[in-house]
């Protein structure tokens, strides 16, 4: 049985509440102080802001920024 911690719901808190989260593919893993995020998202900058978004939160030691950037073809 997990055991959830303050950190823990403010991060699912925080990011879930945040508008650049509204239909994403964003995953978020804890490992301790740790937080990892995968998934895709629109452009370079989303990704960046998001990891601002996590870094903002009190108790967060590392970020290991894994979200990919998957560009929209005008082609299709």
């Amino acid at each position: 049985m997990a055991v959830w911690t303050n950190f823990d719901i403010r991060i699912d808190q925080d990011l879930a509440n945040h508008p650049l989260m509204k239909g994403k593919n964003v995953r978020i893993q804890q490992e301790k102080r740790r937080v990892i995020l995968e998934g895709d998202v629109d452009s370079y900058y989303d990704k960046q802001l998001l990891q601002e978004v996590v870094r903002r939160i009190e108790g967060v030691e590392e970020i290991e920024n894994r979200l990919l950037v998957e560009w929209a073809s005008d082609f299709e």
